[in-house]
């Protein structure tokens, strides 16, 4: 399990779910880069670690 950084808690292990391939766009940028997930038959999934205290998530990219 994994702690953390902003509150210290235990995160939760579990996966981001999309219909489409997720995609980071910059802040003030137009295209972005598709990030790297598994794709599954109906959907891609990205690991991730999700903190439930403070609402925070982790994603392995």
């Amino acid at each position: 399990m994994m702690k953390c950084p902003y509150c210290g808690s235990e995160m939760e292990e579990g996966v981001l779910v999309s219909r489409v391939v997720p995609e980071w766009v910059k802040k003030g940028e137009k295209k972005g880069t598709l990030l790297n997930c598994i794709k599954k038959f109906t959907h891609n999934e990205l690991p991730a670690q999700c903190c439930v205290k403070c609402k925070k998530m982790i994603i392995d990219i």
